[in-house]
């Protein structure tokens, strides 16, 4: 009997170590091989909760929520970290209503489902005086590009260089952000890494990189500052995807100028 127990034990703390090896791969930015190893994973214990999560909040988090709501429904389990997953899968999908109803029959929640809860009340328009309070639930529940130029401004703990011109900054990365890519995280809002060149300082010390925040379902920037990334995380290259941007408006502006041509050539007929 004692020979059973201690082989489950052995299986159980395998399963664990086995479990923390995957979340580091998502942490250090190993997304390939994280989806691999969980797929072995999840052969070796179908049906476990925490590998089916992380499976589905890899392709939630990678545009595809619908196949992730497959994912989660191989699990049997109504414990917080499924529901959570699955209200997330259904914010991306914009069904708010259904994420809502799904956060309420979680057990207990966390501070920061609480604000999730608050998130899904501004996006169905129920949400009251102190919710908006929350500078983030004010801007789910309408959006406006200036107060999110003037927050990231004037946040004290946004530690930009001086010389760095804030609303310039936003414009640009709001023009790429739907070529960049996204870190996957346990964090509600979207996160992307890009790398300026003496972008601004952290803790006094300067840094080369900044966190961009969006909601989850939209590319409204909510937030940005300077911050350093020592891990293996997709980190966009903010000069070449500016410059590719800028290449292809101009690109664009000699098309729509050469289709005027051929419009007046049909037209009129070729001149000599």
């Amino acid at each position: 009997m004692s020979a059973k127990i201690s082989e489950e034990k052995r299986i159980a703390k395998n399963k664990i170590h086995e479990f923390k090896g995957i979340v580091n791969l998502i942490v250090n930015g190993n997304y390939n091989l994280a989806v691999t190893t969980l797929e072995g994973y999840l052969k070796k214990y179908p049906g476990n909760s925490y590998g089916i999560k992380e499976y589905a909040s890899i392709l939630r988090q990678q545009g595809y929520p619908e196949e992730a709501l497959k994912v989660l429904s191989q699990s049997t389990s109504n414990k917080n970290h499924v529901m959570r997953e699955r209200a997330y899968c259904y914010i991306a999908m914009g069904d708010y209503e259904k994420a809502l109803e799904t956060l309420e029959q979680m057990a207990r929640a966390n501070p920061q489902e609480e604000e999730v809860k608050s998130f899904c009340r501004a996006k169905l328009g129920c949400c009251d005086e102190v919710e908006l309070s929350n500078y983030y639930i004010r801007q789910a529940s309408s959006y406006d590009k200036n107060k999110a130029i003037s927050y990231i401004r004037n946040n004290p703990r946004n530690r930009f260089d001086h010389q760095i011109k804030i609303k310039e900054l936003y414009d640009n990365i709001e023009n790429i952000l739907g070529k960049s890519s996204a870190v996957i995280s346990l964090d509600f809002y979207r996160k992307y890494y890009f790398n300026i060149p003496n972008v601004g300082y952290v803790e006094g010390e300067p840094t080369n990189h900044i966190a961009v925040y969006t909601f989850p379902d939209t590319l409204e920037i909510v937030n940005m500052y300077p911050q350093k990334v020592s891990r293996n995380v997709p980190i966009n290259d903010y000069d070449k995807l500016c410059h590719q941007e800028e290449m292809e408006k101009v690109k664009t502006k000699q098309i729509k100028r050469e289709s005027q041509v051929d419009k007046f050539n049909r037209r009129y007929g070729k001149m000599n």
